[in-house]
């Protein structure tokens, strides 16, 4: 089936795109999001970033109007997500929608969610994936028209959705074979890993966004990558948003207000060399950094005292809650509470540990008085003649 003859512009900034929108008559915009800012098409706009995060993806939009023969269509960058957009434009997106429907998905939550895809659509992502990467990648710096880039992507899309076709088996293998040696290459620069942290040793391989564990069969919440071939190292959350966690601000703990970047991924200082002494007071962290967090999701929000007390704190509050079935939010911790430079955790009133204050772990843990407190809503209330 024949599409429209559309023309692709492509302007890599927000000032580039308004001049562009200027200059031309700009029927559609596909994505032509910059930060905030979003540059309309005079017919349509498929855009959901930013203020717009409520529209549905472009490549999963309903009911796109096709525009025709020689309309202009403006684009601020090429991916599978803007793809189907063009496509729906052109009136030729192949109704693949369990395709569509993960193409959004992987868009929206970044690609360490693709184990949550079903196997066959993960196979037809991954072989637009592994023909994407033999186009190379090109750095716009100007309004480009990009038409016979976009009409080359299209036509192997249309050729990944549609089984009849026999080429499509060759481009499933050829994405499974590029997962396989993707994976390989990663997994060999593996250094260690626990259920906090995969930590990588790279001499170039990019390594941050492998959350999954092929070993443990799940997503690490973190993941620091030392890569030796530029000596720098980085900090990356599989879900900083929903865990809380902040990259940048552990980085820059480490290294100063120029190491950095976002809350999700962040890295060392640009141009300065990392060693493995670094490398390893990263992995400490940002193991600390997920633990705390792990630990506070287990403590109610009404108990300030313990939420706010130091790690090590909560770590033994946590075992005494363990060991002995009392609440989290029956323990409290107070700072030094009897001036002998020593911090407690208060089982229901009762002094269940005395800590270290430099480290904030147990010095001497009330035994007793933490049986009679656990046992206190045991016991029953039973009189002389209870015989």
């Amino acid at each position: 089936m024949e599409g429209k003859n559309l023309k692709i512009l492509l302007a890599p900034t927000f000032e580039i795109a308004s001049q562009a929108a200027k200059q031309n008559n700009i029927v559609a915009t596909v994505e032509a999001e910059y930060g905030d800012d979003c540059v309309e098409g005079k017919l349509v706009t498929l855009a959901h970033h930013g203020p717009r995060s409520m529209n549905p993806a472009p490549c999963n939009t309903q009911n796109v109007p096709v525009l025709n023969d020689g309309d202009v269509v403006l684009v601020s960058h090429l991916d599978l997500d803007t793809l189907g957009g063009l496509l729906a434009l052109e009136g030729i997106k192949p109704d693949s929608p369990e395709f569509w429907k993960y193409a959004e998905f992987i868009d929206v939550n970044g690609p360490q969610h693709m184990y949550e895809v079903p196997q066959n659509v993960q196979d037809m992502l991954n072989a637009f994936y592994a023909w994407s990467e033999t186009q190379g990648r090109v750095r716009y710096t100007e309004l480009t028209d990009v038409t016979d880039k976009v009409n080359a992507a299209n036509a192997t899309i249309s050729l990944i959705c549609d089984s009849r076709d026999p080429q499509q088996k060759q481009m499933i293998q050829a994405g499974k074979d590029w997962v396989e040696n993707a994976t390989k290459a990663v997994e060999a620069c593996l250094y260690q890993e626990d259920d906090l942290v995969r930590a990588f040793i790279s001499d170039g391989v990019f390594c941050a966004g492998s959350y999954y564990s092929p070993t443990m069969e799940k997503p690490i919440p973190a993941t620091v990558t030392f890569n030796k071939k530029t000596q720098a190292i980085t900090v990356a959350f599989f879900d900083a948003e929903r865990d809380g966690l902040n990259a940048c601000e552990i980085v820059q703990k480490l290294w100063g207000p120029l190491a950095g970047s976002r809350a999700g991924i962040a890295g060392s200082p640009r141009g300065q060399e990392m060693t493995m002494g670094d490398f390893y007071a990263a992995v400490s962290a940002t193991k600390t950094a997920v633990q705390e967090k792990l630990i506070d999701k287990l403590i109610p929000e009404t108990n300030e005292s313990l939420r706010n007390a130091p790690l090590g704190a909560k770590e033994t509050a946590l075992g005494i809650s363990e060991k002995y079935g009392i609440g989290l939010d029956e323990i409290t911790y107070e700072p030094d509470t009897k001036g002998n430079g020593t911090e407690a955790l208060i089982c229901r009133g009762e002094v269940g540990a005395i800590l270290d204050p430099a480290t904030h772990f147990c010095i001497k843990e009330y035994h007793d008085q933490l049986v009679e407190v656990a046992d206190k809503d045991n016991r029953e209330d039973v009189g002389d003649d209870a015989i």
